[in-house]
């Protein structure tokens, strides 16, 4: 019964963990799309003039 514990146990704390990395690398992303969009709105008020 032990052994279904920590197996248990190792399972969820994989799937913390891999959604916490997941959680990560979506906030990156959403940096970067904000970036990509502050430059894009920079040149298309450039290229208004």
């Amino acid at each position: 019964m032990t052994f279904f514990a920590i197996g248990y146990t190792v399972i969820w704390l994989l799937l913390l963990g891999y959604t916490l990395f997941i959680h990560g690398q979506q906030r990156k992303l959403e940096k970067e799309v904000e970036l990509l969009q502050e430059l894009v709105d920079e040149r298309s008020k450039g290229t208004r003039r």
